[in-house]
């Protein structure tokens, strides 16, 4: 029988694909993928929608060249690094007050970071982590070329193979400069400062802070340099806080139904650049809305904080729980946040999940966004419709319903796999420490 075996998994090892060859596909398949997704980018099914936030892209950097300050900007919820970002992009743009010349200068820098992810994942993930990115990005759409996620994305996941590495100072650099563009990075901050905690060395619990600071710092110093005012950066991140629950997340379905029953109408209230609703539930604010998502999130990071104690926090896998646990109990879930987790996802060590697992992660995580793609932008006239009362076919908000179950059980697959990992270490530690009887 061993005997059997063992011939059976010389033929598989004969056949499986090598690295280099996996690669290569790999590589084969995302240029593909970002060939369709380009496509799909200028389609009117998508385009129509996306681009209303590119259109505030331009007109921010636009202020800024033709004013060469920062005063007087206007309503504004990006934060100073989004904004020199933006205008960077302009400076890039041989007609910058020409749309289309901007949106073509978006499009191929996002371009370019989408194959700055696969060269990182090619050389620092596991053998199919391009592939997995490479079918992820085609899930997710032509969002990706619409929107500022990848600069940060690619922000945190070098600052995540830093802090892997141990340099402490460059990858709370890096993890600042990512939340000087976007707040999310910052959740990710408390697995820095625990690493150094554990290990007891004092002076990175130093370093984490003071570089972290370094780098979120920078970019507003830059902007109230030029013009700008720390009153207005806070502003950029308070507006958070004052948007209506979003329709499409967690909250917007659980209390659409729960209204629905208790027969309460909805009050739509589309502000701050969010189509969204007050909520009328007895107890569910949007105050508290605004602060639930620390409680499992929370809770989460002191379960991994007490399970790591020997192993460490520098598993990709936990920043894929925190971020999708941060993302999921959030009041307002736009398509474009779900590549916050995705992100991370090629980057959970293959060990966590057998193949059969991992299948099932993938095709979970694939079945979630491009629903969502379905969703916002494809249909999403008609979903708003539905809400507003114009229209009669709820099939849309079902969909949405549906993607929400998915992103839970992609949940539930992350936190599977964390008390599993956690698990395999509890034994090796028990095989290493256990004496050997003779």
């Amino acid at each position: 029988m061993l005997q059997w075996r063992r011939m059976v998994s010389k033929a598989l090892s004969l056949v499986w694909p090598s690295r280099p060859f996996l690669i290569l596909v790999s590589w084969l398949l995302l240029v593909l993928v970002l060939t369709i997704l380009v496509t799909q980018a200028y389609h009117p099914s998508w385009r129509s929608h996306l681009q209303v936030d590119v259109v505030v892209f331009q007109m921010r950097a636009l202020h800024f060249l033709q004013q060469g300050t920062w005063a007087n900007v206007g309503y504004n919820e990006y934060q100073p690094g989004a904004l020199w970002f933006f205008a960077w992009l302009a400076w890039l743009t041989p007609t910058p007050f020409n749309f289309d010349a901007y949106l073509t200068v978006v499009v191929l820098v996002n371009l370019g970071l989408i194959l700055a992810h696969g060269y990182f994942f090619s050389r620092y993930g596991h053998r199919y982590a391009l592939l997995f990115f490479a079918i992820l990005v085609g899930a997710m759409g032509p969002i990706l070329f619409y929107r500022f996620e990848l600069i940060v994305s690619l922000l945190v996941l070098i600052a995540w193979r830093f802090f892997q590495k141990k340099n402490f100072p460059l990858a709370a650099t890096l993890l600042g400069l990512a939340c000087a563009i976007k707040v999310y990075p910052v959740i990710l901050l408390p697995l820095f400062m625990a690493e150094a905690v554990a290990r007891r060395q004092m002076r990175n619990i130093i370093w984490t802070v003071e570089f972290f600071a370094l780098g979120l710092v920078l970019p507003v110093v830059l902007f109230i340099a030029l013009g700008g005012s720390l009153s207005e950066t806070l502003t950029s991140v308070n507006v958070h806080q004052l948007k209506p629950v979003g329709l499409e997340g967690l909250w917007g379905t659980l209390i659409t139904l729960g209204q629905q029953i208790a027969g309460i109408p909805l009050r739509i209230t589309p502000s701050y650049g969010v189509h969204g609703f007050t909520p009328d539930l007895p107890g569910l604010t949007t105050g508290f809305l605004n602060n639930f998502w620390l409680l499992p999130y929370g809770v989460t990071l002191a379960y991994i904080y007490w399970r790591g104690r020997q192993r460490g926090y520098s598993d990709a896998g936990l920043a894929f729980m925190l971020i999708l646990v941060f993302v999921f109990f959030s009041k307002v879930l736009n398509p474009q946040y779900l590549w916050w987790y995705i992100s991370f996802l090629p980057l959970v060590p293959l060990a966590w999940y057998d193949r059969g697992r991992w299948s099932l992660i993938i095709l979970t995580a694939c079945l979630s966004l491009v629903i969502t793609q379905v969703i916002y932008p494809v249909r999403y006239s008609e979903f708003l419709d539905w809400f507003n009362g114009r229209g009669s076919n709820p099939a849309t908000f079902y969909l949405s319903i549906l993607r929400n179950v998915l992103i839970l059980i992609l949940g539930l697959f992350a936190g599977d796999g964390i008390w599993r990992h956690y698990q395999r270490t509890r034994h090796q530690q028990r095989e290493v420490f256990t004496p050997e009887v003779t």
